[in-house]
């Protein structure tokens, strides 16, 4: 009875044996299959994003210029400086990658001058965040709109940005305070008072001069927009003849 038990544990221990390696070998072929599962989702994954890769480099100006032009209706136009991506009866558009911003800004203000159009700076592609914000300060501090043409899987979304700025007051201001006369002149350094109320720093001045410059190159498009020192009537003056201040 002895010999007939211990044979019985054996044969049971030997059965478990076999099971437990059946079922290890189980696993190890699952692990396999996995593996190989993910592997291939991986390529997928892989192939996908390569896909993508590629559209993106498809999608270069010519692509949101069709998009626009759509939306917009007009075309090129040739100036004296150029030919624009897009001009309407209301804008001049230019279109370009985020990293191109510096021939943009210098290609819109080239192509309104002696124009009074609203100027867009249209984007596309990637870019950090903290430059893009940098970027539309830029154009926003140059009175120009940026606009931000996205991808999305059924076409382009536009968002147009807005920026909260010192500059709307100011450029109100203008309008409000500076007229145009053929006969008069107006310096700088009484704009900058009039509007401050204060001498300002030369540095001070230099940025509204720039803002006055582009304000008067959309606004008085036959006075000459570029602050010059000069003189008239025999009074020597900083600043734009054509113009003057509202008493």
């Amino acid at each position: 009875m002895q010999l007939k038990g211990a044979y019985c544990s054996a044969n049971t221990r030997a059965h478990m044996d076999i099971s437990e390696n059946t079922l290890l070998q189980t696993l190890q072929n699952d692990l396999i299959d996995l593996r190989d599962t993910v592997r291939k989702q991986q390529e997928g994954l892989k192939l996908l994003r390569d896909d993508v890769t590629a559209l993106k480099c498809k999608r270069n100006e010519k692509y949101y210029q069709t998009f626009l032009e759509g939306e917009l209706g007009g075309g090129h136009k040739n100036t004296k400086y150029g030919v624009t991506d897009i001009t309407t009866d209301v804008y001049h558009v230019e279109i370009k990658h985020w990293c191109n911003f510096k021939a943009c800004l210098g290609q819109l203000q080239a192509y309104n001058h002696k124009d009074n159009k609203k100027l867009v700076a249209a984007f596309f592609g990637d870019t950090t965040t903290s430059k893009k914000l940098d970027i539309i300060q830029l154009f926003y501090d140059s009175f120009i709109d940026v606009w931000e043409l996205c991808d999305f899987d059924f076409g382009v979304k536009i968002i147009k940005h807005k920026v909260e700025s010192d500059n709307d007051s100011f450029k109100e201001w203008l309008h409000e305070h500076v007229i145009y006369n053929q006969d008069s002149i107006v310096a700088l350094k009484d704009i900058c008072f009039s509007y401050c109320q204060k001498e300002l720093y030369k540095k001070d001045k230099a940025k509204l001069r720039m803002q006055i410059e582009i304000w008067i190159s959309r606004t008085f498009p036959m006075v000459q927009s570029k602050c010059m020192e000069s003189r008239f009537n025999g009074v020597k003056y900083y600043g734009w003849k054509g113009l003057k201040l509202k008493s």
